[in-house]
């Protein structure tokens, strides 16, 4: 621990903290997968595996093997690039591990990062308290923690051989909330028996039919965010953490300008207002279920930690 604020270990299982010293987390995360599939297709159970790699969530490092592969790179984005690196090789032997149990074509595969790159300073070994600068939004505004495109817009990748043909690049926003009643559908369940705000994203990647309309909406610390269509209006919008607002009001049409630049508020003043009184109404709600949910202290007000996604 460097000056009492970055513990160095923070590894448990089933509730018990564990040492594996000199094992590299991202690898000992991809053995436990494959272990667990080789158990589950012995079985010959269907099976659920969810995969959270941390990395390249700080601490930021890597071992000397993975930071060989990018010798020509600055130190900050050799970090990145070696730990993106190390769950790609994962990635690819839990795949390799499916098709030697020959049930690849029968698994459905969804990749997806949680948020845009991180400066928070949280993040060497030896407790530095230094911004993060390896990880880039490119065109879009914002990083971890905004809810501009820069903070939000991941990428994803789907693969279902027997069900989902391949090569192919669809453009819909979707968002994370989508997995579980699409899944859930395909496994032969009934999303209308539960409460949930997702879409069965099944129709549009089987027979690309359109989503239906609907608003996205977003909440982190104090900003709001609402897509409508191309529009997307961020109320006290941040670029990094602990930063003032941007801007309180930001209209954008993200076909046009999918990088945040140009505001529109002025322009378009009508949506504005009307994507603005959608937002509140929502954040209202949010914030109300958050006050009464069960466990709460009566007359307490909490903020959630989002982003969360409708």
């Amino acid at each position: 621990m460097a000056g009492g604020t970055n513990p160095l270990h923070d590894l448990w299982e089933n509730g018990r903290e564990v040492w594996c010293d000199g094992c590299y987390l991202t690898d000992l995360i991809t053995e436990r997968a494959v272990a667990y599939i080789r158990r589950m297709a012995a079985s010959g159970r269907p099976f659920f595996l969810y995969l959270p790699y941390n990395a390249p969530h700080y601490p930021m490092h890597a071992p000397q093997r993975y930071l060989d592969r990018f010798p020509h790179l600055p130190w900050d984005r050799r970090i990145m690039a070696a730990m993106i690196s190390a769950v790609d090789d994962g990635v690819g032997e839990v795949t390799a591990e499916l098709e030697r149990q020959g049930i690849l074509d029968d698994t459905c595969i969804f990749f997806t990062s949680d948020n845009g790159p991180s400066r928070e300073t949280r993040n060497w070994l030896d407790g530095t308290q230094d911004p993060y600068y390896g990880g880039s939004a490119g065109m879009f505004r914002g990083h971890k923690f905004s809810l501009f495109e820069g903070g939000i817009r991941m990428p994803a990748l789907m693969s279902w051989p027997a069900r989902l043909p391949g090569g192919r690049t669809l453009d819909e926003p979707v968002a994370s909330m989508d997995l579980f009643p699409t899944l859930l559908r395909a496994a032969g369940g009934q999303p209308s028996s539960y409460q949930v705000d997702g879409l069965d994203l099944m129709p549009l990647l089987v027979q690309g039919e359109p989503l239906p309309d609907r608003d996205l909406l977003w909440e982190m610390g104090r900003q709001t965010a609402i897509r409508r269509g191309p529009y997307k209006l961020v109320l006290n919008g941040q670029l990094v953490e602990g930063e003032p607002p941007a801007e309180p009001v930001h209209l954008s049409d993200l076909n046009a300008d999918p990088g945040e630049r140009r505001n529109l508020k002025d322009e378009l003043p009508e949506l504005t207002a009307e994507l603005r009184a959608t937002a509140e109404t929502w954040r209202a709600g949010v914030e109300e279920r958050w006050r009464n949910r069960p466990g709460s202290h009566s007359g307490t007000t909490g903020v959630p930690t989002g982003p969360t996604g409708r």
